[in-house]
């Protein structure tokens, strides 16, 4: 039976846990959306302006050498931000900027809503006896690391929300099989940021042998292909070819993996430390997945995305640990469902 099921089955079976879930849900996205407001409201000015000189920075077409490469990475990000700023500036237009602030809070605060609902269902997913507790557990467990991580870190990319979203959909569509769904994470993925591409890893590693060979091909290729057809003026530039745009180097923002040496002692210390927080549930259950076919999947799943992080950007840049919510979420899932039988 599928996670959504089971809660679907639940809510009828037991109106209690229902009417449970719908405050419990409200009360999660007040939270989630009063700290993004009080957050913004320090390191934000105004919506319009900013987004205009991220989107011009982004409509030059032409990678530069003399450019850091993080930096004009970001021209692969085009998509999303250019649907993002018309909404914005229409709001603006009719609004007004205050109406245009409520907008950009409201808008990152429901992706992080949408990907706590598809980590509950992660959650779910295989359970033998799923209950309301195990809701609580999942939403526990998502609000504890993204207010760990919340805390260590001062610099908040705008991007990993949307693809934390993406990530919650496609690894829930693909334990699912729901394929349309698990698509439409990819493309969410890829049109926010470059390395949605990686999305489409998820589904053939989970159900390899289940489906045909060709369609697990397509699941793979389906990420690069739509990132190349949407930014083919740039992967045609000779300049693009160069691994500085997708490997992290030494940069102002923080020293690269390639250059541990340069990290004073004293910060490496405090970044082993925080590292070493967020990474040490993982003796709990790790153990337990390492005996099941699906627990070993899961390792490579997530050590797939430790490696994303790990290369593609800065050592310290710790808000992009959110992304690891949703396998962190699948992991309790499987441990209790172990923990059952």
């Amino acid at each position: 039976m599928s996670s959504y099921s089971v809660l679907t089955t639940q809510t009828k079976s037991i109106r209690g846990d229902f009417f449970k879930m719908v405050p419990l849900l409200f009360f999660c996205f007040l939270l989630l959306f009063l700290n993004m407001f009080e957050d913004t409201s320090h390191r934000l000015g105004g919506v319009v302006d900013a987004q205009t000189t991220i989107l011009d920075q982004m409509n030059v077409r032409t990678i530069s050498s003399h450019i850091s490469g993080l930096e004009e990475r970001k021209k692969l990000r085009w998509l999303y931000k250019s649907i993002e700023f018309n909404i914005y500036k229409k709001i603006d237009h009719t609004l007004g900027n205050k109406a245009v602030r409520l907008a950009f809070d409201l808008h990152y605060s429901l992706h992080l809503l949408a990907s706590l609902v598809f980590c509950i269902l992660i959650s779910l997913h295989g359970q033998s006896r799923p209950g309301f507790d195990q809701v609580v557990v999942a939403v526990s467990a998502y609000l504890l690391i993204y207010y760990y991580v919340f805390s260590i870190d001062g610099y908040r990319e705008n991007y990993t929300y949307i693809e934390l979203t993406a990530i919650s959909m496609a690894l829930y569509a693909s334990l699912e099989k729901k394929i349309a769904l698990f698509l439409f994470a990819v493309i969410l993925g890829v049109a926010n940021r470059e390395t949605g591409i990686v999305m489409g890893l998820m589904y053939p590693l989970l159900n390899w042998q289940k489906e045909s060979a060709k369609k697990m091909v397509f699941f793979i290729l389906f990420g690069p292909l739509l990132l190349v057809t949407l930014n083919l003026d740039l992967f045609m530039q000779k300049n693009f070819y160069n691994l500085a745009l997708f490997i992290s180097k030494e940069t102002s923002s923080g020293p690269s993996l390639f250059h541990l040496s340069s990290i004073p002692p004293g910060t490496g210390i405090i970044m082993a430390l925080k590292y070493g927080v967020f990474f040490a549930p993982l003796s709990i259950f790790l153990p337990g997945l390492l005996r099941s076919d699906t627990g070993k999947k899961w390792i490579l799943i997530f050590l797939l995305y430790v490696a994303v992080i790990a290369l593609g950007s800065y050592l310290g840049n710790y808000f992009l640990l959110n992304l690891l919510i949703p396998f962190y979420i699948y992991g309790v899932g499987l441990t209790l469902n172990n923990a059952e039988r």
